[in-house]
């Protein structure tokens, strides 16, 4: 419809339906020892076995009847088997803690599309070695320096290939011949006793996993893929702080500036890009009457640049309140997500021929209410955690 009400375009309906069933399998055996001489010794295994079927079916309505877009729908399948080994050694010499480890990791995987006839195999073993020394400097002085060399693989979805369409001329779809990315990061923390923190880290990033916008001119669509970078390098700086003002009342602040810069030839041309941007982050916490607390946080997120993409800048203030009851076994929270409903996300994509802005909006004022208890017995202790090279593994398989 026109601004006065008339059709200029036949309605256009499209609807989809998808299935997706992931089946996954994990299985680990950790061994830890502690030796004379304040030397410790862990070593494990681990193995995990994921598959994943995709089938969407995209339908037109024309005359009233609805058809299959077979150009459109699809069906892929993905199958990925990790076996990993780590051991990693623990040294107290002096005031000096040092930790050095080693993690391997022998990958297979198999992504294969069906419809468009593609089949993406892969086989490699990486090697993941990481190093951390802490120690004092008199009473108050804390210093820590690590290196650890990381790997992040791609999110199944990021594989599939599939289509999703916003409207008729924009869309986004997977990429089944990404790569893993690599990092290597350093890192140097200081800490004052319990009132100051400075940490400065740097990464560089070789593959680097990113969103990207792409463009068919000609027929005036644009859609949203990830690719691989060529390189990305980044630099932080963090100061935190928190304050003891009062019995009832305790702050916490901190401010993180971080630089990235991403170089890569992409389908629209040569990004290279430079940012550096900021974040605040305030947390007031107040102890009040009957055991409640309040606690009234706000964010603050500079504009930045990731990638081809520019993102506006962002802000938001939250408030919770909490109160242990039942003797302490149960813990009651209320909480208000984003007070002012300021958290938008915007910005926009200005690469070549590419002249994109986007303004989304969004409920992200929400009010939760949570209660939870504790079963058993108080006093048994936590399982013990450990800190790997590779950070993407949790968050692939939920292990």
């Amino acid at each position: 419809m026109d601004d006065i009400g008339d059709m200029v375009q036949e309605p256009y309906y499209l609807r989809n339906n998808q299935n997706t069933s992931i089946d996954i399998f994990a299985a680990k055996l950790d061994f830890s020892k502690s030796l004379e001489s304040r030397l410790k010794i862990d070593i494990g295994t681990k193995y995990s076995n994921v598959s994943t079927d995709n089938v969407t079916t995209f339908e037109s309505k024309q005359e009233g009847v609805w058809t299959e877009e077979t150009n459109r729908s699809n069906s892929f399948n993905y199958d990925e088997e990790v076996l990993a080994g780590y051991a990693m050694l623990s040294k107290t010499l002096g005031k000096f803690n040092v930790q050095a480890g080693l993690r391997v990791e022998h990958t297979l995987s198999t992504g294969n599309s069906i419809t468009l006839d593609q089949i993406v195999d892969r086989k490699y073993t990486d090697f993941f070695p990481s190093l951390n020394i802490s120690h004092t400097v008199g009473e108050k002085h804390n210093l820590s320096y690590s290196y650890s060399r990381r790997l992040n693989r791609p999110d199944y979805d990021d594989l599939n290939p599939f289509v999703e369409f916003l409207d008729l001329y924009t869309f986004e779809k997977g990429n089944p011949f990404l790569n893993p990315q690599y990092a290597d990061a350093f890192g140097v923390n200081y800490g004052f006793g319990n009132n100051f923190f400075i940490s400065a880290n740097y990464s560089y990033t070789r593959d680097a996993i990113t969103q990207v916008i792409e463009q068919i001119s000609e027929e005036n669509l644009s859609f949203q893929t990830i690719q691989n970078l060529d390189n990305q390098e980044s630099i932080s700086l963090t100061f935190s702080m928190p304050k003891v003002w009062t019995e009832w009342y305790t702050t916490r602040l901190s401010a993180t500036s971080f630089y990235n810069e991403f170089k890569s030839v992409i389908p629209s041309g040569i990004l290279d890009n430079k940012n550096l941007a900021y974040q605040l982050y305030l947390c007031n916490n107040f102890t009040l009457p009957n055991d409640w607390s309040l606690e009234v946080t706000g964010n603050y997120r500079s504009p930045m640049t990731y990638g081809i993409i520019e993102i506006v800048s962002q802000y938001s203030f939250d408030l919770g309140l909490s109160r242990s009851i039942l003797k302490g076994k149960g813990n009651l929270k209320i909480g208000i997500d984003d007070i002012f409903k300021t958290r938008r996300d915007g910005g926009g994509v200005f690469q070549d021929d590419i002249n994109l802005t986007v303004d989304n909006s969004y409920d992200s004022r929400r009010a939760k209410v949570s209660f939870s208890y504790k079963f058993g017995n108080q006093k048994v202790k936590a399982a013990r955690k450990r800190s790997t090279a590779t950070e993407d593994e949790t968050n692939r398989i939920g292990a």
